[in-house]
C-alpha cells in the first residue's frame, strides 16, 4: 500500500484500509517479539496509513481517490 490506504475504485476500501492497518499492528508486534526491530518500525509506520483517511471535521473516514483529496 503505497498510498497508505486502498484507493477508492476498490470496493470496500475504508473497510480494507483499516483490516490492513490493524493486520500490519499485529505483524508490528510479532516481528518485535521476535527480534526484528527493523521490520516491527517499517509495519507500525505503516499501519497508521488509515489515517489519511480521516476526516476531522466530521469525525468519520471517507475513502479518497489515488491522485488527489477527492473523497466520497
Amino acid at each position: 500500500m503505497a498510498l497508505g490506504y486502498v484507493p477508492a475504485p476498490i470496493g470496500g476500501s475504508v473497510s480494507r484500509s483499516t483490516e490492513y492497518a490493524c493486520e500490519d499492528l499485529a505483524l508490528a508486534d510479532l516481528a518485535a517479539g521476535l527480534g526484528h526491530p527493523e521490520d516491527a518500525a517499517a509495519l507500525r509506520k505503516r499501519a497508521i496509513g488509515y489515517r489519511k483517511l480521516f476526516d476531522p471535521a466530521t469525525g468519520f473516514l471517507w475513502a479518497r481517490c489515488r491522485r488527489s483529496s477527492t473523497r466520497f
